[in-house]
């Protein structure tokens, strides 16, 4: 069952064939005899990062277990209280495998008038070869929902039309005693230069909550430099070092 976290509520959001009697738009309202806000408020007593990303570590520590486990789940179906009991199917990776189906397969798409991306896939060289072609579109979609690929910042000097000069706009922590008694910050920056052909077509980035860490800093560096437009919802929360 993948699951989606509404409010104070959880609410099953579609269910990839393996939940039983449950249908989307179903309330869970408890598991194993413990009520969904408790085993919330556990979780986030270890988790950390924004909402958005603890509500996605919680959903899939829910859905996910060892093979052939059994889950009992209490859920409520418009005003109608019911009871499943479930076997465990997913492991976190197959879990995220299924939701990567769901993107897009083709780098084009509606009647190839719109480019689109992967970027924890995508491959740069083919990426450059495209740009002339990509600037006679009405625009290129940039999915960064999820961990890019390290060279992510040949994208970025496609996209700047200057030289990037804040080289300390980044601070790590440098902790030297326990209970951050004694902290330093390490400045960084990336430095970039404007490469050609430029992407002069209208760019687009994708985000949730599975924009974390790496990706974090893309979308700052993409916003200060008004590079695209950002679309989606709140990033992870979750960056630094």
């Amino acid at each position: 069952v993948c699951s989606s976290d509404l409010g104070n509520a959880l609410f099953v959001k579609d269910t990839i064939g393996l939940g039983g009697n449950l249908r989307p738009g179903d309330e869970i309202t408890a598991i194993n005899g413990e009520p969904v806000a408790k085993l919330k408020e556990k979780a986030d007593a270890v988790n950390s990062g924004g909402e958005g990303f603890r509500k996605q570590l919680f959903c899939l520590s829910l859905i996910s277990g060892n093979k052939s486990d059994k889950a009992d789940i209490a859920y409520r179906r418009n005003i109608e209280e019911k009871f499943v009991t479930l076997t465990y199917e997913l492991t976190p990776s197959r879990y995220n495998l299924l939701l990567e189906k769901k993107r897009p397969d083709s780098i084009f798409f509606d009647n190839r008038s719109i480019a689109y991306f992967d970027l924890r896939k995508w491959e740069y060289k083919v990426l450059k070869k495209m740009i002339p072609a990509i600037n006679k579109l009405k625009g290129v979609v940039f999915d960064l929902r999820g961990y890019p690929t390290e060279d992510i910042d040949y994208l970025l000097q496609h996209l700047i039309t200057k030289n990037d000069t804040a080289s300390h706009w980044m601070l790590v922590p440098v902790v030297t005693r326990p209970d951050f008694k004694s902290v330093a910050f390490k400045t960084e920056g990336w430095e970039l230069t404007p490469t050609t052909p430029r992407i002069e077509a209208k760019t687009f980035f994708l985000c949730d909550s599975r924009t974390y860490s790496f990706a974090e800093s893309i979308l700052g560096f993409i916003k200060d430099y008004k590079l695209g437009t950002i679309i989606g919802e709140p990033s992870a929360g979750a960056n630094g070092d």
